[in-house]
Parts: C-alpha cells; structure tokens; sequence
C-alpha cells in the first residue's frame, strides 16, 4: 500500500486537529494540519525550508531530545511523550506528543502518524487540543465515509439492498461496495483489513481499487458466466504479494447476483459467515465458503459456490464487529443468533431488518465497540420463471430408503429435459445425487428431505438431513493405485457439479446444496 503525501497536506488542512507525518527519526515532520502550525506559530514554507524546526521550540537541550528520540525511534509500537514547548510567539505549553501507524509513500519514503496534544489547562487552543485526541479516529472515518463504505441503500430491478457501518472506537478497515454491471448483473463486495486506523482504512481504499481494476482486466460480463474466480484471481495477483511482504491480510466476500438466473455466485475469502433465507422452504441457513483470506499466502486456487436466489430471498452479510461483540458476561454474540434474527424478521425490507439486527447488538454489548459494525441485507423481488418441473421426497428416518427408485425417477426427469445433448452431463448428476444420499443419509438422525429442480439451463439438488459436516469441497482426487474400495463419491460428485455446498441451520440440521448448470 502507498501514499501521496501531498494528498495528506491537503487533508491535513481541512482537520481541526494537531496532526503531522514524520519520518522514522521522528524529527523530521513534513505535513501538519493548520491548527498545529497555528499552535507552533510557524508558516508552512518554514517547515518546508527547515522539517527540523519543532526542535528548535523546544525547552529542552538539544543533546537531551537528540537521545530521547533516538531512544524511541526504533519502536514499532505507538509511541508517546511529553515535552515542554516555547512557540515563535514565546507562549509556553507542555505538548504530549503520540506516533502511532507506518506509512510508505510511492517513492518509497517511510512516514509515520503523529498527533499532539496540549497539556497547559490556560492555553487559548484548549479546545483544539481536547479535540486533537480522536484525530486518528477523525481521519479513518472520513476515509473510510468517502472512499470505503458509500452509501448503497437503495433498489434496483428484482433487488433491494440495505447497509451500514458504525465506526468503532479505533476505526478498522471494513468496507463494501455494489455495482449493477449490466441489467440483471450484480456485483457486492465486502471486506475487512487486518489493523486499525488510517493505515487500515488506506489498504482498504486500495483492495476496492483493485477490485475495480481486476474487473475491467477480466473483460465484458456475460449473463451466462456463473464463475467469478477469475476476477479474484487478477486481483490476487495485484495485491498477494504485496500483503505478505507487508504482512498484512484481508477477508473478503465476492458476489455476483444474477437476477435473469435467480442464482447468487459468491467466493468466500476467509470472511465471517453469511445468512440465506430460503423462502420457498421457509427456512435460513448460516453459510460459509472455503478460502484463506487474501494475503495468507500468493496464488490460491478460488473456488466459486451457488446457491438459488428467488423471490423474497434474503442474504444478510456482516462483519465480525457484529458476531464478535460481548455482553456483560463475556458471552459472544455469535452467528447463530444473527441467523435466528434474520430468520424471524425475514419479511421486513432490508433496511428494516439491518436495523433490528444493529438495534439487538446495541442492546446485547456491554461496551463500545472495539471493530467497526458493518452489515449488509440484500433481498430478491425475482420471481422463478425458468422451473420446467421439482420433485421431493420426505423421508421420517434413514431406514428403508429406496435409492434405486431415486435414481430412476431423477434420470427420467433429467433425460425428459436435457437428453440428449447433455447425456454425459445427466448421467454424471445421476450418480452424484446417490453418491450424495449414500453419505447424508445413514449419518442423519431426524427427517431426511431429497429433493431437486429441474430449470431452464440449470438443475439444482438439495438433500437435508441432521447429522455430522461434511466438507464437500475438500476432496483429493482418489488414488486408483491402490485400487481403494471406497472414497470415490465426493470426488465425484465434484466433478459432476458446478458448486456442492454445505449450509447450516437450527438444531444441527444440514442442508446440501448442489447446482449443475447446462449452458
């Protein structure tokens, strides 16, 4: 991540704040807010004439402050310490002086962050001194307000979306972003830097602008294309590197929604879960994808999942802000909960139901936020149009089911809609949805429920049941070396889907989801 330090200076005097940019000897300061220098009653072309000139304000011996600084300067950590000042007007103060975040600028020269604050109660700049001690807070929030998280409440054709983020105390790196691509295309993004502050909300800023450019890179969208892996490739390739070098990460999801398809793409970079609402099936589900957040590591393989996106629909995104907060007795508020909320308010509009959730997480914390809470309701007003014919089958318990009789009807219903130009394709879906039953149901404990939808250029299987995870999209190509008399099946059934995914619901009940497209 690099800065302009010049585009500080401009920012710098818009702050009623005491703010500067050092360099790592501490002495040099470069760019400070008016108010600092109306403080010091220096000009800017002083400091630019001499950076060192603060020194010279100072009631201190020049060797004494030489090793005081020298003392400090190689401290990675915030730094703070007090001095007595003398201005060029011969007012004298006592300023307490605080460095906190590294920055580089493009030409490679190292910075950090600095505030002040005036001690002296008589000073005719208390006020802007009491102030001075959020400027930190000050400067992510008006980064993160501009550039990070704009306002996005709004409707488009066949979706409503709501979203909002409530800064923290020590303002992090959460931020999102929507764009309609073409109509009936959707792209939302939403992340979280590791860190705190400006430093934080920056790496934001540059994550969004390489999304944007990974985008435009990738080439024209098509209304077919399912897959969003390869935007997220280019932009790993952008900016993996980078992070590990700087050893920094961030979560991330990537979603595409096409409303002509009623189908969610999304890519789960190592984010909190998400929640999905199924209204046709009145039921809600926590979800979560597969990847390592961003910058664990370079050239990670991202794997893209679906999932049906219809008619009254909701999606509720959210950042660890929400399901991490605590009550009084140390009790997390966790994701089950955020699930059971959106599953009792589904009916309200988006922006009705972020606010139930953010008004029960002011109620439940016992303490200001330590991350920023940020979430996101996006709810689908697409009708199913392209359903050429469902089936299900509701089973009490895991006795006496008869796949056979599974297999035949799935067959005939897929060869009455695809054969026989996808023959392969239906054949290899055959044997996925037994593969699938032969592991859900003898491990399920309640009600198995084996159902699947047959649409225009899609065919979607889902099978819900109770009983142990499975990570269906951690599969090792099996060794036919040695000839293994079992461990064939979800290997299989990867390579017979486009997407197989696990969701989550009340009372360890599961529900596996697998979508085959044929375009």
């Amino acid at each position: 991540m690099t800065i302009r330090p010049p585009d500080f200076q401009a920012m710098a005097n818009e702050l009623n704040y005491y703010f500067f940019l050092c360099d790592t000897s501490l002495k040099k300061w470069y760019y400070l807010s008016l108010p600092l220098l109306r403080l010091l009653r220096v000009t800017e072309q002083d400091f630019r004439d001499n950076p060192e000139i603060w020194m010279t304000l100072a009631e201190l011996p020049g060797k004494d402050l030489d090793n005081k600084l020298e003392n400090l300067s190689g401290s990675r950590e915030n730094i703070e310490f007090a001095i007595p000042v003398s201005n060029n007007e011969n007012e004298k103060f006592r300023l307490t002086i605080r460095i906190s975040s590294t920055m580089i600028s493009d030409d490679g020269q190292v910075y950090r962050l600095g505030s002040a604050e005036v001690e002296n109660e008589g000073m005719v700049f208390k006020q802007e001194a009491l102030q001075s001690r959020d400027n930190v807070i000050e400067i992510s929030a008006r980064i993160q307000k501009m550039l990070l998280t704009a306002n996005i409440n709004k409707s488009i054709r066949d979706l409503e979306i709501a979203a909002e983020t409530i800064p923290s105390r020590k303002v992090d790196g959460d931020f999102y972003e929507f764009l309609q691509i073409m109509p009936g295309i959707s792209d939302f993004i939403i992340g979280d830097v590791m860190g705190k502050g400006v430093p934080a909300a920056l790496l934001a800023a540059a994550i969004k602008s390489a999304y944007f450019k990974s985008l435009i890179t990738n080439g024209p969208v098509s209304s077919r294309q399912s897959d969003i892996s390869p935007v997220l490739r280019i932009m790993d390739t952008m900016i993996s590197r980078k992070l590990v070098e700087l050893e920094k990460f961030l979560t991330l999801y990537y979603c595409r929604i096409n409303t002509e398809k009623s189908l969610l793409s999304f890519i789960d970079a190592g984010h909190t879960w998400f929640v999905y609402y199924d209204s046709s099936a009145g039921s809600c589900w926590n979800v979560k994808g597969s990847n390592m957040p961003i910058g664990f590591t370079v050239d990670q393989v991202y794997r893209t999942f679906l999932l049906p996106f219809n008619n009254d629909d909701v999606l509720f995104f959210y950042s660890d802000g929400i399901s991490e907060v605590r009550n009084s007795d140390g009790e997390m508020f966790g994701h089950e909960r955020i699930r059971q909320l959106v599953n009792a308010h589904h009916h309200l509009t988006p922006a009705e139901l972020l606010k139930k959730v953010l008004n029960v997480i002011f109620y439940f914390a016992a303490q200001p936020f330590d991350d920023d809470v940020t979430g996101v309701a996006i709810k689908s007003a697409k009708a199913e149009d392209s359903l050429i014919m469902s089936r299900s089958h509701v089973f009490s318990n895991n006795q006496h089911i008869d796949l056979q009789n599974l297999r035949e009807q799935f067959s005939e219903d897929l060869s009455a809609a695809y054969k026989p130009v996808f023959e392969e394709d239906c054949t290899k879906l055959v044997i996925a949805l037994i593969e699938a039953c032969g592991n859900c149901i003898p491990v399920s404990t309640r009600k198995i429920i084996v159902e699947w939808k047959i649409l225009t250029g899609r065919t979607e299987m889902v099978i819900t049941y109770s009983g142990s995870d499975y990570e269906w999209y951690k599969v090792q190509p099996p060794s036919t070396g040695d000839f293994q008399s079992s461990g064939y099946g979800m290997y299989l059934i990867q390579q017979a889907t486009d997407s197989s995914l696990l969701l989550f619901g009340k009372d360890n009940q599961k529900r596996l989801v697998m979508i085959k497209e044929f375009l």
